[in-house]
């Protein structure tokens, strides 16, 4: 009879831990994620950070960044998961796409960030070429985000 009391508080326990945990996570819990991004190169580039919302992924918007610049996308208590951007070709006068790539492993994936593992803490990035140089003409994918 005892040991059946004891489970009793055990599921109780973990069931309210488990409410409560789920209550802050929702409700923000004083937690806000920070991608920050660098432009280290010498070209403009765009960016945008995907948050994971469970089920879905939400792109955060686009920012551009001058060389030698910096922004900060904040999350929030949703965990960052992708980041992709492109680089401005000024002798095309066109976006190159840069490679997409998950925040929570640190690899390259899919355009669209399908497979994303989340990275719930704070991370630095920045643009960096991983194909060509500055004398060959730029092609899509010659850059990616590496970790800073």
């Amino acid at each position: 009879m005892q040991k059946n009391r004891l489970h009793i508080k055990v599921v109780l326990f973990l069931a309210a831990s488990f409410v409560l945990i789920s209550t802050l996570a929702l409700a923000g819990g004083g937690i806000n994620w920070k991608v920050t991004v660098t432009n280290d190169t010498n070209y403009k580039c765009k960016v945008t950070v995907s948050k994971d919302k469970f089920t879905t992924l939400e792109w955060m918007g686009w920012r551009t960044l001058e060389p030698g610049q910096q922004t900060t996308f904040e999350t929030g208590s949703l965990c960052p998961c992708g980041i992709k951007g492109g680089v401005y070709d000024a002798n095309s006068k066109t976006w190159k796409k840069t490679r997409t790539v998950n925040i929570g492993l640190a690899n390259e994936i899919d355009e669209n960030a399908e497979y994303c593992s989340a990275g719930c803490w704070d991370s630095s990035w920045k643009l960096c070429r991983k194909a060509g140089t500055d004398a060959d003409s730029m092609r899509e994918k010659d850059f990616s985000w590496c970790k800073n």
